[in-house]
């Protein structure tokens, strides 16, 4: 779903860089949480001979009772041919156990998965968000015969991880937007009256589209149509989503500069009918470039609901190529007003960059909490061919202060590196629980229950102070 542009380009400078190890238990904050899962781990198989990969790419803590829910994918990662892949959710309790009660009749209680379309077709969760409500579980993501042509794909389901048979067709919806050019969410918000908005890609645009509670298409969004596209450059996506206290959506991802070939950070504000909002940034768009080579933002987060408040987005900068597959990127922050220009009293002249290992290194999403302080979680130290799940990388975590530079009381220096097994591990999900401890879920390389090396669920929990 991103475009890969070739180009030779020099490697930007300036960026510190800090080679740091996993931190002791006993250190605080950074520690991971002791009475969370074993020594502040989990990881969790969901079953199958052979042993299929399980990968989480999202996290949502329910406000209830703070039980801890990853959304991601079971089956393979390829790209070109059907992968019989499914959505696939986990649910944890607050000290790190699986739920039984969710997805009790499932090989694995605790855990449940499922496929859009059958088999064999590709099913991947990249969102999930829980209905304020009534504690109905909201997850998003992809379904097709690859990920090149997929559609849009929700899926709604009961507290007990039943699919919810009120919503869409059976619990599921589809959504063939560009016709084929690939199309999916990556970013998801439930509003306060239940609609349910969904931020990502359909073909080279950047995508909003918004449902009513039973899954169908709001046609007050979107000029009638449910949803908004927007293309800005040669392409643009979003991977991002957060809502104000006023309704209107900030979506952040990247476009693709034209001139260049590379990419830069975006944001765009749509007011609350889905249209383009002209008075922030540039005709309703910002963008944030880092130096010559490729930028992209995975995560966004707002303060103080985002009125009159900032918008911090964290991702992949200055990467030789948008899949960091070279290993050249930086963890990437920046900081803008709510009127979407730079805030150039922010780290330098509104940008942090962060060099955490001598390979590649990237945010994937990020949380503020208490102080303003800024959680950017993520890999360092990977380099792997895109599509493949980290084979080198390890689980990092960086905080930084609420005015973008690196908080050296976290962890060594601002960072926190947690490995899982020997081989490569990613938080792909943060969140601060309501004790405001730290929660990451993600995916690691590990040894199977039927000893083939694969990828696991991942969950960890730090403590902050």
């Amino acid at each position: 779903m991103r475009m890969i542009s070739a180009r030779r380009l020099a490697a930007a400078t300036g960026v510190a860089i800090a080679l740091v190890t996993a931190v002791p238990a006993s250190a605080t904050p950074g520690a991971l949480d002791t009475t969370f899962g074993t020594a502040g781990k989990v990881t969790t198989d969901f079953g199958g001979t052979p042993s299929l990969p399980d990968v989480a790419n999202a996290l949502a803590i329910q406000p209830s009772d703070g039980k801890i829910v990853t959304a991601g994918r079971v089956g393979q990662n390829i790209v070109a041919t059907p992968s019989d892949s499914q959505f696939a959710l986990a649910r944890y309790n607050t000290d790190g156990s699986l739920d039984t009660s969710f997805g009790a009749s499932s090989p694995v209680p605790g855990t449940v998965a499922f496929s859009i379309l059958g088999s064999p077709t590709t099913s991947f969760a990249r969102a999930v968000a829980i209905q304020p409500s009534d504690g109905k579980i909201v997850v998003a993501g992809l379904a097709g015969l690859n990920e090149q042509t997929a559609n849009v794909a929700f899926a709604r389901l009961n507290t007990d991880g039943t699919l919810d048979t009120s919503f869409g067709t059976g619990g599921k919806v589809v959504l063939n937007v560009s016709g084929g050019l690939g199309d999916g969410i990556r970013g998801l918000v439930i509003q306060p009256d239940g609609k349910i908005v969904g931020a990502g890609a359909a073909g080279p645009n950047g995508l909003l589209v918004r449902l009513n509670s039973n899954g169908s298409l709001d046609t007050t969004f979107g000029g009638g149509l449910g949803l908004t596209t927007l293309q800005l450059g040669a392409s643009s996506h979003f991977f991002g989503l957060a809502q104000r206290n006023d309704g209107k959506l900030i979506a952040a991802g990247f476009n693709v500069n034209a001139a260049t070939a590379s990419d830069n950070f975006l944001a765009a504000r749509f007011n609350t009918d889905g249209t383009l909002d002209t008075t922030f940034g540039t005709a309703g768009s910002a963008h944030v470039s880092f130096g010559l080579l490729s930028d992209l933002a995975f995560g966004i987060a707002l303060t103080n609901g985002g009125n009159n408040g900032k918008i911090v987005l964290v991702g992949l900068a200055q990467s030789v190529d948008p899949f960091n597959i070279i290993g050249t990127g930086s963890f990437g922050l920046t900081e803008l007003n709510a009127d979407g220009s730079l805030n150039l009293s922010f780290g330098t002249l509104g940008r942090t960059t962060t060099k955490v290992s001598l390979l590649g290194d990237e945010a994937r999403s990020v949380a503020i909490g208490p102080a303003g302080k800024i959680y950017a979680a993520g890999e360092s130290g990977e380099i792997s061919p895109f599509p493949t799940d980290p084979v080198t990388g390890v689980q990092t975590v960086v905080r930084y202060t609420s005015n973008g530079l690196l908080d050296t009381s976290w962890g060594a220096s601002g960072i926190v590196t947690t490995p899982f097994g020997t081989g490569g591990a990613s938080a792909r999900g943060v969140a601060l629980d309501s004790s405001n401890r730290l929660v990451t879920a993600g995916t690691a390389n590990v040894t199977k229950p039927d000893l083939t090396p694969g990828f696991d669920f991942t969950a960890a929990r730090y403590q902050t102070n």
